[in-house]
């Protein structure tokens, strides 16, 4: 379960939650910077856990690369994504018209994915996300990263309701596959009309 608040304009957050165990995670929507990693938190019922102040990284590191179809061509309607999976973090880029992109990232593990920006794109990425190991300092560098994607030429089809027979809202159910003994999954979001 994920929930949490953004940081005002003075960088000032406070989230109320109920006592426990959480894990951490600072995403910035500001492409020259990354969140600190921060790990897990336990509060007791009735305390205020203060973080401190929690400094962001200028992003040194540069993921790039491009995104073709078997034959060459540039892919133009995809979404490229990058998570580190040990510490928190992610950044994402649309690709240009000639299927290229760039990612601003810090030091560290990162995974790479693409995925289409609609579900009508006639294209998918069926295989693992890729990983990007760079150096946990703040010298600056450079790792490629490129996607072959697989046009698509058949479907499944199906429709989602709840118990009264009615839609559930948009993008509040998600279909996804799997493919492969390696499980790489994919997948898209139900309409309004389930």
């Amino acid at each position: 379960v994920w929930f949490g608040r953004s940081a005002d304009e003075s960088g000032l957050f406070s989230i109320p939650i109920a006592a426990g165990t959480y894990q951490v995670f600072i995403h910035s929507n500001d492409p020259l910077y990354q969140a600190p990693p921060v790990g897990a938190v336990t509060i007791a019922a009735g305390a205020t856990k203060d973080l401190g102040i929690l400094t962001l990284i200028k992003a040194t590191k540069t993921i790039t690369g491009t995104v073709t179809f078997a034959d060459g061509s540039p892919v133009t309607d995809a979404y490229i994504n990058a998570w580190r999976p040990d510490a928190g973090g992610n950044a994402n880029a649309e690709v240009t018209s000639s299927g290229t992109y760039t990612l601003s990232v810090t030091g560290g593990y990162w995974e790479v994915n693409v995925q289409p920006k609609s579900s009508t794109a006639g294209w998918n990425y069926n295989q693992q996300s890729q990983s990007v190991l760079f150096s946990s300092d703040t010298t600056a560098e450079t790792k490629t990263v490129n996607f072959t994607v697989t046009k698509t030429d058949a479907a499944i089809k199906g429709k989602v309701v709840k118990p009264d027979g009615t839609a559930p809202a948009r993008d509040s159910v998600f279909i996804d596959l799997c493919s492969g003994t390696d499980r790489s999954c994919f997948g898209t979001s139900v309409d309004s009309s389930g």
